[in-house]
């Protein structure tokens, strides 16, 4: 309603018509979507002015096709090329200290590196950058900026250290206790991912993936699928590492009467209540897939084994992953490198979903990239599991669940 509410006031106002004037060329220093219909870049053309472009749909500039499509294309750092026109709603220029155009497309003409950290700066009109003429290098504009600040540095917080010259940075790096660092962490992470999940929903990019719910059932499928259920039955068949719950083993072994070894820490507590929603969907599975007859007889077993994926169970158990048809990890967190490392060192296939990078933890903090960047998403974290080996030889495919649905195997 206030989406429609705007774009019908939109239509009363005066307006003018989008007509490109001239070429811009500069670095995109900040983006944000503001609504449905609009968001707008902060680029920077050189070292002491900044302009902002906006780009929208409800002046008809736009289709919302062309604006989404554009949308996924900004990323901070890379510097490119476009066409601008004076705002078609001409108050959008009233009160600003900036300069602010309008745009229907951009050319990248340098993609910022993946190896590189790049310092977002504040926003044009915000508090911390009220106008364009910031020049990172004016003293003058340094002790404003520093009065200003509000914000706590998210390189400072997550790394201890800032990747910005000295008296550079626009944020605060506060000499505060680690742990009440990783509470500021915390809570900067849960409202990124509310902002990542409103936009997701938004833009509709999961109309063909299911909710993460499912994501055991759909990983079981797979499996088979690229498998083949004989060759999963083979030996002591699949072993589960950090399986939780045994979701996938109980979809494996359920409707596919493929046999399981669950390896998790501490046996978890199911309540009958889980039971019951496992089997419903393990019954609605069967009868989806027309599989009332896929087991042929074979008895699935399920086994638990109370223990970590350490030296010590591979020393224990090494006759069990010899023999296993695969090894697998849905989400395994700490043990998703070592079912890699594991499986390579005994040729024995793999398949892993990798979700959290555990960046900051023991050895993992020495996690680097062949190009030499540190390992601190789930994105570096993929590339890092399949330069194990050489190119080619992992292979990743997305699974249709939202959230991290990246399978290498």
């Amino acid at each position: 309603m206030k989406g429609e509410e705007e774009s019908k006031e939109f239509e009363r106002e005066e307006r003018r018509d989008y007509k490109e004037i001239e070429e811009r060329e500069g670095q995109i220093v900040q983006a944000r979507k503001c609504n449905k219909f609009l968001f707008f870049i902060d680029l920077r053309i050189d070292e002491n002015r900044k302009e902002q472009i906006l780009f929208r749909t409800d002046d008809q500039s736009m289709n919302q096709i062309e604006w989404e499509d554009l949308w996924k294309k900004v990323k901070r750092g890379n510097k490119i090329r476009l066409s601008i026109s004076l705002p078609t709603l001409p108050r959008e220029q009233i009160n600003k200290s900036f300069p602010i155009f309008q745009s229907t497309n951009f050319q990248i003409i340098q993609i910022f590196p993946n190896n590189q950290i790049f310092v977002s700066e504040p926003p044009l009109g915000s508090i911390n950058n009220p106008n364009q003429s910031l020049s990172i290098d004016s003293k003058s504009n340094q002790n404003n900026v520093c009065l200003q600040k509000q914000s706590v540095c998210k390189y400072w917080i997550s790394q201890g250290k800032c990747p910005q010259e000295e008296g550079k940075c626009l944020f605060q790096h506060p000499a505060l206790q680690s742990q009440q660092l990783h509470q500021i962490e915390r809570r900067e992470m849960k409202r990124k991912r509310k902002m990542e999940k409103r936009e997701s929903e938004e833009e509709g990019n999961h109309h063909n993936e299911a909710p993460s719910s499912h994501r055991s059932r759909i990983f079981a499928r797979w499996l088979v699928n690229v498998f083949g259920k004989d060759a999963l039955r083979r030996g002591t068949g699949v072993m589960d590492i950090a399986a939780g719950k045994g979701d996938v083993s109980s979809f494996l072994s359920g409707v596919y009467g493929i046999p399981c070894t669950m390896v998790e820490p501490n046996e978890r507590k199911i309540s009958k209540s889980y039971q019951r929603k496992i089997q419903k969907l393990i019954d609605n599975e069967i009868a989806e897939m027309n599989l009332h007859n896929c087991r042929n007889g074979i008895e699935a077993e399920v086994k638990l084994i109370c223990s970590l994926l350490d030296e010590n169970f591979t020393r224990d158990h090494q006759s069990t992953l010899s023999k296993s048809s695969i090894l697998i990890g849905m989400h395994s967190d700490q043990a998703t490198e070592k079912i890699v490392d594991t499986s390579i060192s005994l040729g024995v296939p793999f398949a892993v979903v990798p979700c959290c990078v555990f960046s900051r933890e023991g050895e993992n903090k020495n996690r680097t990239t062949r190009d030499g960047g540190r390992v601190v998403t789930t994105e570096q974290f993929i590339q890092f599991l399949m330069e194990k080996l050489e190119p080619g030889q992992i292979q990743q495919q997305k699974l249709s669940f939202t959230g991290k649905n990246v399978v290498l195997y």
